[in-house]
């Protein structure tokens, strides 16, 4: 019985330490007498802020392209982010989503470009210090793609008084061409949390904003359109 509890009692130790332990490893050994022994030990740290994919987001502070914080702040925003009940950014989007008069069916976009937002979004996440844009596509009620990019996309036109375009907008990319780089990250509510669970990088077609009025290209805003997004390089 004792040499049986002394065999034993290597895996029992080897079983605590791994029961008492916050991350996770491993260990093999080869105890064939032929069979040179080895050791080879794994840890994977638990609770990770970082996400699929978020590796690829430019994180450079000093030259105003730190994707990784701008995305962070709009979902985990102590006031105004989409973790935050009832902030600015839910509120505007919620509005969008219900539409108004001559656009019912509402929007499935809010972009940092608006007109009516724009100076606000800007002020709460530092866009004139960040020189980021952000679009939200609202894809259901528990999914969102929210895509960022640093490329410059342009000069809004201007409306008259009667709201028909008097001065054309002037997109950096023309109409119905490729904007490269874009950043699409999923962004999910998990448990009532909205969570950032992967990003992607690509590019999507330069297109109008869609405003919120009846003629949704009224002002010519610059933009790019969600739906078109591809992974990877534009086709040269």
């Amino acid at each position: 019985m004792t040499k049986h509890l002394l065999r034993c009692l290597p895996l029992l130790l080897a079983l605590v330490i791994l029961l008492s332990t916050g991350g996770v490893w491993g260990a093999w050994m080869y105890t064939n007498p032929w069979v040179m022994g080895t050791k080879h030990e794994v840890s994977i740290k638990m609770g990770d802020f970082f996400w699929s994919g978020s590796g690829d987001l430019p994180t450079d502070s000093e030259v105003g392209e730190n994707h990784l914080s701008l995305i962070d702040q709009i979902i985990n925003h102590s006031e105004h982010g989409l973790n935050t009940k009832n902030s600015y950014l839910n509120k505007q989007i919620d509005d969008r989503k219900d539409g108004g008069i001559g656009w019912r069916d509402g929007r499935d976009t809010l972009g940092s470009m608006a007109v009516t937002q724009s100076d606000e979004l800007s002020d709460i996440f530092g866009l004139d210090a960040s020189s980021l844009t952000f679009l939200i596509q609202f894809v259901s009620s528990n999914r969102y793609y929210l895509f960022t990019t640093s490329e410059y996309l342009g000069a809004r036109g201007e409306i008259n008084f009667w709201g028909n375009n008097k001065t054309p907008g002037s997109p950096t990319v023309p109409i119905g061409q490729p904007i490269s780089v874009i950043y699409r990250t999923t962004v999910d509510l998990v448990d009532g949390k909205w969570t950032a669970v992967e990003t992607k990088t690509g590019y999507a077609l330069s297109a109008w904003y869609e405003e919120s009025r009846s003629n949704a290209n009224a002002t010519q805003i610059p933009s790019f359109d969600p739906d078109t997004f591809q992974e990877g390089d534009p086709p040269a």
